[in-house]
């Protein structure tokens, strides 16, 4: 995997599109994986009789997981989330197929030397957008740099 260099990244340029179905061994594992143990993330049963939904449908941690993937996918190993912000519109159900795209709205470097690509993401299934995200995010500002060993003064996030 080639890693993103700072220099490599324009404002305004966009991203690839990533899309992927959402099973139900999805929606569940992902639950499982963070120790969500609603029945609304496996039961399907309690999801459409009790809750009223159409399904069952993926958590709050699982899309941030999602945003993630995308980003290390964008930018390779060395990139690393520095804030996430999202808001979740409608819930992703099991059986839907969701498409994450995103763009870069803004770079800079700051006092400490770190590069930072602030980004806006979506998640949509279909034409409809479920989930919108701003990330801020470091790269490496060259082939020597890793903004993994920042830490405390060197990184302000």
């Amino acid at each position: 995997m080639n890693n993103l260099i700072f220099s490599q990244v324009e404002v305004g340029s966009r991203l690839a599109v990533l899309e992927f179905d959402i099973t139900t061994t999805v929606v569940i594992a992902g639950a499982l994986a963070n120790r969500d143990y609603s029945q609304l993330h496996h039961d399907r049963g309690y999801a459409q009789e009790e809750a009223g939904h159409k399904d069952i449908f993926v958590n709050t941690q699982h899309q941030a997981a999602f945003f993630e993937r995308y980003l290390y996918d964008w930018s390779g190993s060395l990139g690393r989330m520095g804030r996430m912000n999202f808001a979740m519109k409608n819930v992703v159900y099991a059986g839907e197929r969701i498409s994450i795209e995103g763009h870069v709205c803004e770079t800079d470097i700051d006092a400490q030397g770190c590069a930072w690509a602030k980004l806006k993401l979506t998640l949509s299934v279909g034409s409809s957008v479920s989930t919108e995200c701003e990330v801020k995010y470091a790269l490496a500002i060259d082939e020597n740099d890793n903004p993994w060993l920042r830490q405390g003064k060197d990184w302000k996030p």
